[in-house]
């Protein structure tokens, strides 16, 4: 772990802090002042310390990569192969699309609680919506237990309720 002074081709002084992550890789993160560049040294320092320099990299691949290179291998294996079709037709249909894409750390409530509302208003059937919900819920667990995210982001969005209350007039 260092910080070292760096001169970029426009002329700005930068600053690069040097160190190895948990599997030993090199890594660098410039940053344009030098209090800051210290200051994330120091937290580099202090996860080494408390075995959390593992948790700074998590959640960098997006949630496509996550399910094919880890979840499927890993966990999908165990499911019946009906199981199996219905999760991976749901997920190519229904969440891949839109939240494919995005890194397991970026994925919040407010985000899937819009990608749910979206499926919604595009007419699909609010049994698959649930199904679909549960899914990306047991993903984002399984991603939260291995610690590529801290928590699941799921939980807390409110599910929609499949069986319409009847209005009650006085």
């Amino acid at each position: 772990m260092s910080v070292e002074r760096t001169t970029r081709k426009s002329g700005d002084v930068v600053w690069r802090v040097r160190w190895r992550d948990a599997r030993g890789r090199n890594r660098s993160k410039v940053l344009g002042r030098k209090a800051d560049a210290v200051a994330f040294d120091a937290e580099i320092r202090r996860r080494k310390r408390t075995g959390e320099l593992a948790a700074m990299d998590g959640g960098q691949e997006t949630l496509d990569e996550y399910v094919a290179g880890t979840w499927a291998r890993a966990h999908a294996v165990h499911l019946a192969t009906r199981t199996r079709e219905l999760y991976a037709s749901l997920f190519d249909r229904q969440i891949s699309p839109e939240l494919g894409p995005v890194k397991l750390r970026e994925l919040s409530p407010d985000i899937i609680g819009r990608w749910q509302a979206g499926l919604v208003e595009s007419g699909v059937p609010k049994p698959t919506v649930k199904k679909a919900m549960t899914l990306l819920g047991n993903l984002l667990q399984r991603a939260a237990e291995s610690g590529r995210i801290s928590s699941n982001p799921q939980r807390v969005v409110r599910r929609l309720r499949l069986i319409a209350r009847k209005d009650r007039l006085g």
